[in-house]
């Protein structure tokens, strides 16, 4: 994954964090070196989306690598939180990239991008959560 200076924020703007990567930039969304690359020789909007569902694709799963690794180091109650906290994440997230798509109904080709960038965003800020809590005592 890469790191920037600032944490990522899933209110930026698509044509900011697109215009970002297209100046060669860090952009304010997650993103792999592989995604970067993709998204540089992305010729239009449905090779652009494909290169952003890739992504997503491995946010969740560092992120379920991440859940499975807390998983094996805690004990019968921290497994039931845990799996209760994930579930309530899960719904957070549906309801929260959901309110971040909205405001771009007129668009039907920046909202699927839109949400699946929110959806690859809190996904690493979650994967990030995750090892936080498990590399504290």
């Amino acid at each position: 994954m890469i790191s920037s200076p600032r944490a990522p924020t899933a209110s930026t703007p698509l044509a900011i964090c697109v215009a970002a990567v297209f100046a060669g930039m860090a952009p304010a969304y997650a993103f792999t070196e592989e995604s970067l690359d993709c998204l540089g020789r992305a010729g239009d909007a449905k090779a652009r989306l494909a290169c952003a569902e890739a992504e997503l694709a491995a946010q969740n799963k560092a992120l379920g690598i991440a859940v499975q690794r807390l998983r094996a180091t805690v004990d019968q109650r921290g497994q039931e939180l845990l799996q209760r906290a994930q579930q309530n994440w899960e719904a957070y997230r549906e309801a929260h990239c959901a309110w971040m798509v909205d405001r771009l109904r007129k668009d039907p080709e920046a909202q699927r991008m839109e949400r699946i960038l929110c959806m690859a965003t809190t996904a690493e800020v979650r994967t990030q959560e995750i090892e936080d809590y498990q590399a504290s005592p």
